[in-house]
């Protein structure tokens, strides 16, 4: 009993593993865009008062992306039925390819600005996340 305690412990402290990882990758996606902040329109939001956090600010960009980072993870876990499966896997691998891509400006602001939440984005037609580049191609 004590070995098979054991193992269910190391699987346990293993998933918290894989999932905080992943909350690092998406937090790091997000503040690493640096350039999406520096936009017209990121300056005209930030003269509205629409935005609250100061882009310049390194410290409260990190905050802010880990912060959304932990909900779209929090988002997508209870989405797969709290297991990390292949489904988990997929959808996440997903996302972050969509955030990653150059032309996902957009989407990138609108979650750290809160414009897009968390489930919203968790539940985004994958064809929202192709950009319009490869859109064409296909085309």
């Amino acid at each position: 009993k004590s070995k098979i305690k054991a193992a269910e412990h190391r699987s346990k402290n293993t998933k918290e593993c894989a999932r905080e990882l992943r909350i690092l990758h998406l937090a790091w996606v997000l503040r690493n865009f640096e350039s999406d902040y520096n936009t017209e329109e990121s300056k005209k939001l930030l003269e509205l008062d629409v935005l609250k956090l100061n882009f310049k600010d390194f410290d409260s960009l990190a905050i802010r992306s880990n912060t959304v980072a932990t909900k779209i993870e929090a988002c997508l876990y209870c989405k797969c039925n709290e297991q990390i499966s292949k489904d988990y896997s997929k959808i996440f691998r997903d996302l972050l390819v969509g955030l990653k891509n150059d032309e996902n400006t957009q989407i990138r602001r609108d979650l750290i600005v809160g414009q897009l939440s968390a489930v919203d984005f968790v539940n985004i037609d994958k064809t929202k996340l192709i950009p319009a580049s490869l859109k064409l191609m296909r085309e």
